[in-house]
């Protein structure tokens, strides 16, 4: 699973220092407590169309043993997805236990005409289920996302964000490159650079996903630095892995603190002149 982080800093010679960063004003996230919800079908509809939605996921326990994770599988080329659970894990990565809710292919029918009396047990079984999990989630804290760059669409084959010229606009993105985290204000300073080689797909000539999962985003807790980065396998192939992968990982104090100061400039379009 995960290997020990060892926070690597380095400065990158960009010809003139750099100056520092403004220092920003980080917006404090309106707290939420963990929770999930289940949304029954419509009594008028024919299909058993059960829903659950994970609310402040990921969370931390409130003395920080573990990290619960809410798990939603899909399956690439197929109608219907995989098992809906949510997953603790250990400060290491390794995991402590799993609650499945429910099988969407079998159990749910998601999308499918099955008899009312099938769908009504199910959505039961998944209630119960929901109570027991949030019954535990009430002694947890969310994470808040940390604001850094991330690839915001894996399926299209995009593998770094574009940036602006100016390095001294540029805000700290987190990318995962030849089987190390890297956070990074990109030609100007490296923040952490740990290995997690675990995360590593098959080889290209292997599989159709990517071999370097794109990180998607990144919740992180302030007090203990623990984090969830959000990973994505798919590709440009219709038929690669379109789930999200959660994965642990230790933040370096370095990473935070940058992020924060720059959170000012991060962007969400694509106004900017490409760095390549």
């Amino acid at each position: 699973m995960l290997l020990p982080a060892i926070p690597v800093l380095a400065v990158l010679a960009l010809g003139p220092e750099a100056p520092p960063p403004t220092p920003a004003t980080v917006s404090v996230q309106k707290a939420v407590t963990p929770r999930l919800l289940l949304h029954r079908p419509d009594p008028q509809d024919d299909r058993c169309d059960i829903a659950v939605e994970a609310e402040g996921l990921p969370a931390i326990a409130r003395d920080g043993s573990l990290v619960a994770i809410f798990i939603e599988e899909t399956y690439a080329g197929a109608d219907e997805s995989g098992p809906i659970a949510v997953e603790w894990r250990r400060p290491d990565g390794t995991r402590a236990r799993i609650l499945e809710l429910a099988d969407q292919a079998t159990l749910l029918g998601h999308n499918l005409s099955i008899p009312a009396e099938r769908c009504a047990e199910a959505a039961q079984t998944a209630e119960r289920a929901i109570a027991r999990i949030n019954a535990i989630l009430a002694r947890y804290r969310a994470l808040a996302e940390l604001p850094v760059e991330t690839i915001s669409s894996p399926g299209s084959g995009q593998r770094e964000v574009e940036m602006p010229v100016d390095p001294h606009q540029r805000p700290v993105e987190v990318v995962y490159r030849n089987g190390r985290f890297v956070g990074r204000v990109r030609g100007v300073k490296l923040l952490q650079s740990d290995p997690y080689p675990t995360w590593r797909g098959d080889p290209p000539d292997m599989t159709l996903d990517r071999t370097d999962p794109a990180i998607t985003a990144l919740h992180y807790d302030p007090q203990t630095r623990i984090a969830v980065a959000a990973l994505s396998y798919e590709s440009m192939s219709c038929m690669s892995d379109p789930s999200i992968h959660p994965e642990l990982v230790s933040l370096a104090p370095a990473l935070v603190s940058e992020a924060h100061a720059r959170a000012h400039l991060l962007h969400r379009d694509d106004s900017w002149e490409s760095t390549d």
